[in-house]
């Protein structure tokens, strides 16, 4: 009977534990994140629905990949600029989140944020040394999808970030000594984007 007891009350602990708080010096301990059930079932819907301390946790504690993908082509990175949460982009882009990644559309998380019309995103991005000048599979750059929606201030500021981007690219590349590559690369700077 005494053995019976004993298990039934490290059962209820186990269930109970991780919910309940620890009394030191007068104040209320909260148990650690990792003892935390995640309200959300991966790192992806915990981005979508904007759960911080869920993508914490996904990243810190269950090791997850920024860049795993849904059957969309896209990474939480992807759902976060999607949603214009500028939180959760620097904490997945601080764990290695992959700014270049392309959906099964082309889109990069730079296009959905320019899409939605989230300057504080795209500074974040364009940081962090995200490209404007990539095409999705519709043949559109971040700033055509920003001009489309009627993003017109967010516009004047990529097409300007766009422009520091090619001429560092045109610099570090005339410095290569083949005329080819050089007349491809002034080509390729006066081209109407």
């Amino acid at each position: 009977m005494m053995q019976h007891n004993k298990w039934i009350g490290m059962a209820i602990f186990c269930l109970f534990a991780p919910a309940a708080t620890a009394m030191h010096a007068g104040q209320l301990l909260q148990p650690p994140v990792a003892a935390r059930f995640p309200s959300c079932v991966n790192l992806i819907e915990a981005t979508q629905v904007g759960d911080i301390k869920d993508v914490q946790g996904f990243l810190v504690w269950h090791d997850a990949d920024p860049n795993e993908q849904d059957s969309h082509g896209k990474s939480a990175v992807h759902h976060a600029c999607e949603q214009g949460d500028t939180i959760i982009v620097r904490i997945l882009v601080d764990n290695c989140g992959d700014l270049h990644v392309q959906d099964n559309q082309g889109k990069t998380p730079l296009h959905y944020a320019a899409a939605g019309g989230y300057a504080e995103v795209c500074r974040l991005l364009m940081q962090q040394g995200a490209l404007l000048y990539l095409l999705d599979h519709d043949g559109n750059t971040p700033i055509d999808l920003a001009k489309k929606q009627g993003h017109d201030t967010l516009v004047k500021t990529l097409h300007s970030a766009q422009q520091k981007q090619l001429a560092i690219l045109q610099s570090a590349l005339l410095q290569v000594t083949s005329p080819d590559i050089a007349q491809i690369i002034s080509e390729f700077a006066g081209h109407k984007w």
